[in-house]
Order: C-alpha cells, then sequence, then structure tokens
C-alpha cells in the first residue's frame, strides 16, 4: 500500500477530529448553549473518545490484517459522521427531560464520543501499516502521523469555522466530513473487490440522501422561519409567530429579540425604560451600543433623537436588524469585537450601552475593571456606561450584580442599579432574590434622574408608568461584597453560572419544545 495514501488518510483523521468537535459543539449549543460549562464538557469527551480509540488501535496494530482493520475503522467512522445530523437531533431531543447539566453532558457524550473513539484508532493502525513491526521506523512514523494529523486538525478548525459552518451549516458539515472520510475505505476495498465497499457506500448514500431530503421537508405551522443560519458564535433564527404577530431573533435557541410585527415596536419593556431615562441627554447625544441583536434598542434610541453606532462580532446581526426589524440604515455597524474596538476605538461617546450576550453567556472580557478603565477614556465628561444584565440582586445569586458594581466602582463610576420595576410606588421591595432584568447606570459624576422631566421623551413610553418622580434608581444599593473582577481572574462564568444555568433551563422547558412540536429544524 503506497505511505502516501496513508498520510494523507492521517492529514484527513485529524481534518475530520477537528470539524466534528466544533461542528458537534455548535450542534449542543443549540440545545444547551455555549457555556464554558458545555465546552469544557465538549473538550473533554473529544479526549477521553480519541483515548479510547488511541488504545483500540494500539490493541489492533498488532494483528495479522491491520490494514483490514484501519480502513474498516476508517468507514464505520464515515458512516457514523453521516449519521449524526439525524442521530444527534434525536439524542438532543431525548435528553432535554434530563435538565442543563446532565443533558449536555450526556447527550455530548452519546453523540460525540463514538466518532472520536473510531477516528481515534487510526493513527495508531497507520503507524503500524507503515513501519510494519520495525523499532527503527516506528518513532520516525509516529512523529510523521501525528504532525500530519495535528497540521489537519489546525486547518480543519480554520476552515469549520471561519467557512463551513456559516456557509453551509452544521448538518451540511457532518456530510462534508463523511465524504471526506469514505473515500479511503471505499478506494481500497474497491482494490480488491470487496463487498463490503459496495454497502458502505449504499449505506452511506442512503443516510446522506435521508437527511438532505428531510431537511427540504414541509409542514404547515403558525411559526414561519424567515431566517436560519449557523455561525461560529451559534445558530441564528428569526421565526414570526402568525398567531400573536410576534417576531422574534433566537440565539440558540435563546431570544435576543421580541418584536411586535404590525407596529415594528420591541415587546421588551426595558428598551423603553432606557430611551426615556437617557433622554435627559440632549439630542445629538452620541451613542455606542454593544451588542445588535435585532436592533430594538437602537430603534427607541434614535426615535429620542440619538446619533448611535453599534458593535457587535457577529456579521449576521446587523443585516438582519435593517431587514427583519427596521434598524436605521443610520446606524454606524461595526464588525468588531466589543472590547476590541472599545481599546482602538479614537471617538468620544456620551453614552456606552452594553447590551451583550451570546445566548445566555456573558462575556466576561467585557466585566472588568481594565476594560471599565478603557471605556472611561472614551466617554465625554459626562458621558455615562450603562449595563443591561440578568441576574439577581439579592441572595446567594447576588455576588454576580455587587461584582460588577463594584468594579465599576473600581474604575472610578458613580454606580447605581435603575429600578427595574424592584421597588413600587409605595416604595415596597419585590422579591429581588428572582432573576430579572438588572441595568447599571454608572457615571463619571453623580447624576440624579429624581423628578426630572424626560420633555425629549416619546410619549410611547408613558403608558407603561415608569417612575419619573422618584423610585428611579435602587437607593444605597451595596456593591462592597462584590469582586472585583479584573482581566488576570476573568470568574463572570462561574459567578453567574446559576443564572446561565435556569436561563438555559428555562429554553429547554418553554421554547425549545415549540420549536420541535412546529418541526422546526434546530440542527
Amino acid at each position: 500500500m503506497p505511505y502516501l495514501f496513508l498520510y494523507i488518510l492521517a492529514i484527513a483523521e485529524g481534518m475530520s477530529v477537528l470539524a466534528i468537535e466544533i461542528a458537534g459543539a455548535r450542534g449542543v449549543a443549540i440545545y444547551y448553549g455555549n457555556s464554558l460549562q458545555v465546552w469544557s464538557g465538549v473538550i473533554g469527551i473529544t479526549i477521553c473518545g480519541m483515548a479510547a480509540g488511541y488504545y483500540t488501535g494500539g490493541y489492533l496494530s498488532a494483528g495479522h490484517k491491520k490494514e483490514n482493520s484501519l480502513f474498516t475503522f476508517a468507514l464505520i467512522a464515515s458512516l457514523y459522521t453521516a449519521l449524526i445530523p439525524g442521530w444527534g437531533d434525536l439524542i438532543l431531543k431525548m435528553t432535554m427531560i434530563l435538565g442543563y447539566r446532565t443533558g449536555a453532558i450526556l447527550s455530548t457524550l452519546l453523540v460525540i464520543f463514538p466518532g472520536m473513539a473510531l477516528l481515534g484508532a487510526i493513527p495508531p493502525l497507520i503507524i503500524s501499516c507503515i513501519s510494519d513491526g520495525s523499532p527503527e521506523k516506528t518513532g520516525k512514523t509516529t512523529g510523521i502521523v501525528f504532525t500530519l494529523s495535528t497540521t489537519g486538525g489546525i486547518a480543519s478548525a480554520l476552515l469549520t469555522g471561519f467557512f463551513l459552518i456559516p456557509s453551509a451549516g452544521i448538518r451540511n458539515t457532518f456530510y462534508l466530513i463523511a465524504l471526506l472520510l469514505i473515500i479511503f475505505p471505499v478506494t481500497w476495498f474497491f482494490t480488491r473487490k470487496t463487498i463490503i465497499s459496495i454497502i458502505g457506500s449504499a449505506i452511506f448514500l442512503v443516510l446522506v440522501l435521508t437527511g438532505i431530503i428531510g431537511m427540504g421537508l414541509k409542514h404547515k405551522s403558525h411559526i414561519i422561519i424567515r431566517h436560519k443560519s449557523d455561525g461560529l458564535l451559534g445558530q441564528m433564527i428569526v421565526a414570526d409567530d402568525n398567531n400573536t404577530q410576534r417576531r422574534s431573533m433566537l440565539v440558540n435557541s435563546i431570544s435576543q429579540t421580541y418584536m411586535h410585527i404590525p407596529t415594528g415596536r420591541s415587546q421588551w419593556r426595558y428598551v423603553y425604560r432606557l430611551a426615556l431615562y437617557l433622554s435627559y441627554k440632549p439630542a445629538g447625544s452620541r451613542v455606542l451600543v454593544c451588542g445588535i441583536g435585532g436592533g430594538n434598542l437602537i430603534r427607541e434610541l434614535h426615535r429620542t433623537g440619538f446619533a448611535v453606532d453599534a458593535v457587535d462580532i457577529d456579521p449576521r446581526t446587523g443585516k438582519l436588524a435593517r431587514e427583519f426589524f427596521g434598524m436605521e440604515d443610520t446606524t454606524v455597524v461595526y464588525i468588531d469585537d466589543a472590547r476590541h474596538y472599545i481599546r482602538r476605538c479614537e471617538k468620544k461617546y456620551d453614552i456606552v450601552i452594553l447590551d451583550l450576550s451570546l445566548g445566555e453567556v456573558q462575556p466576561s472580557n467585557i466585566y472588568t475593571a481594565e476594560c471599565f478603565s478603557e471605556i472611561k477614556k472614551m466617554l465625554l465628561p459626562e458621558g455615562v456606561i450603562i449595563i443591561h444584565y440578568l441576574n439577581s440582586i439579592a441572595g446567594e445569586d447576588a455576588i454576580a450584580v455587587k461584582s460588577i458594581g463594584n468594579t465599576l466602582l473600581s474604575a472610578g463610576f458613580e454606580t447605581k442599579l435603575i429600578n427595574t420595576d424592584r421597588v413600587t410606588k409605595d416604595g415596597k421591595k419585590m422579591n429581588w432574590e428572582i432573576p430579572a432584568e438588572v441595568m447599571f447606570f454608572a457615571s463619571n459624576n453623580p447624576v440624579d434622574l429624581n423628578g426630572f422631566e424626560f420633555a425629549r421623551r416619546d410619549t410611547f413610553v408613558d403608558p407603561f408608568n415608569f417612575p419619573v418622580l422618584r423610585n428611579i434608581f435602587i437607593e444605597n444599593y451595596d456593591f462592597s461584597d462584590g469582586i472585583v473582577l479584573t482581566d488576570d481572574k476573568p470568574v463572570m462564568d462561574i459567578i453567574h453560572a446559576n443564572t446561565l444555568e435556569s436561563t438555559r433551563q428555562s429554553s429547554l422547558n418553554e421554547l425549545i419544545p415549540i420549536l420541535i412540536r412546529e418541526k422546526v429544524k434546530l440542527l
């Protein structure tokens, strides 16, 4: 057997491992999110699968039919990869009832582990076939094979993340990898006129064609999908509910925008609350919004007379916000990581709004003392930072809110919490231990909005009866117990974990079952 053929297989094996790992993680994220815990599970199970494969391949390499073993593993790996879209979707749906953590780990184990174990057996078998038991050749061959496999993995990581998933989608990425893998066993077995090549090829075609045909099947539903795409940062869906005339943008099955279609108005109160309270600033004030979503907040800021720039790392958001949610063309959109933009920005702003999340995951690189200090430099003297966030402000989980607040204080900001329906007009406190919207109002200098008339407001907000004379802020809220978050110790993923889990669990219990019932293909 030509060694070149085996070396090329080593490259293909490395490419397949990384592609399946990335595409698998993106598939799991649709159901279980993109959190540190989910990624840790995917990486850990990938390594376990590879270890199991290395052991199996090493054990079989001592046999007399190691070439048959090698290409049989390659054939089964290609067939399994073609099966993942259908098998994975089934497993992800079945594990939803187990809850966030157990479901995420078990589904990853059942979907990704078998493929990794099959692929992991290939390098030891290649090494055995080339070295043929020669001690002198084994060490050199091992180095070459694993170098080629790693090189294939590097190329695949870039290709999958920047091209395959964004352009072809998760499902087709699996099919393309399966097609790459099956070339080698089919070539080998056909040259030996082995019936297994015919059977394997037939099964492969059935799996792929079944998946492709299944993607095209239509189902009459009151949920209409206007857009669906997969990118490195997750799946993005724009969906209309014809029963309620509402349009949603979903990222990894978490709602990012919720709009009434006939009026083009957001169905979320926070966008109107922010536009109202920020209207104390003069017309024409410059605002930077970090995190576009569907652009509903940006629309309200435009209506209030602000000049808005927006930054988002995902190029899809700006396009979809304009196409489906009516975001104004006058909005200057920068496609960039928010932290990177903040660091290199030479503009000055009156207001910076951090409205960032990837599904339910918060960007830990933003909520640090260093980043807040960088924002301070880009603010005008009377500038303000607004942070829109979700968590509890009392109880054990309040550590996240207190930490963000204490970090803002450490950066030199006057910091308060806007009263997001947490205190009634008569001064009664609602249950602060229930996770709900939190909005930080941090300014270079003290700002007292109580009694302010907000004459520039859009009167659309009046029926909401937001506090304007008093109770605009939660007075005397104590941030001192919070951790000062730094770049060196980005622990937001840890202190935000309970709220992250409850948010994802809510999606598993409420939103995803609706999409499944309406035959919306998530994977």
